[in-house]
């Protein structure tokens, strides 16, 4: 059985450059961006067999999580999910957005600094489990 691994983060918490740099899984940054515009990709690497990991700003709050968990329901795959959360840390999420709009102009740092500060209040990570460091 694939597994599939969620990671929740603030914009600018280093959730992309977390899951580019495990090896033997398959990646897809942003799943829930452009409408899961991913989504097909997902489902097709996890019925063939592949251990994928994604992640999502939309996860920091409990409604992106059970979306996914709908989604995954709604396609008859029976996975468990193994979900990792960076630690809710604005002020550091901030720097590094500030950072990438100088260095990674591509990022959208104004939709990027937006979700920032929409997201930071209603992040809740679920008690007893272990954070990551933005």
């Amino acid at each position: 059985m694939p597994k599939l691994i969620a990671v929740a983060g603030l914009p600018g918490s280093g959730k992309s450059t977390y899951i580019e740099q495990l090896d033997g899984v398959r990646a897809l940054s942003d799943i829930t961006q452009n409408g899961w515009l991913n989504w097909p990709h997902l489902v097709s690497s996890l019925l063939t067999g592949f251990d994928c990991i994604i992640d999502s700003a939309k996860f920091t709050v409990q409604q992106g999580r059970k979306d996914l968990e709908d989604r995954l329901k709604k396609e008859g795959l029976d996975i468990e999910v193994e979900w990792y959360y960076f630690e809710n840390n604005p002020n550091a999420c901030l720097t590094n957005i500030l950072r990438d709009g100088i260095l990674k102009p591509e990022r959208e740092f104004h939709i990027r600094l937006q979700r920032l500060f929409e997201l930071a209040p209603h992040y809740v990570i679920p008690e007893g489990v272990v954070t990551l460091p933005v």
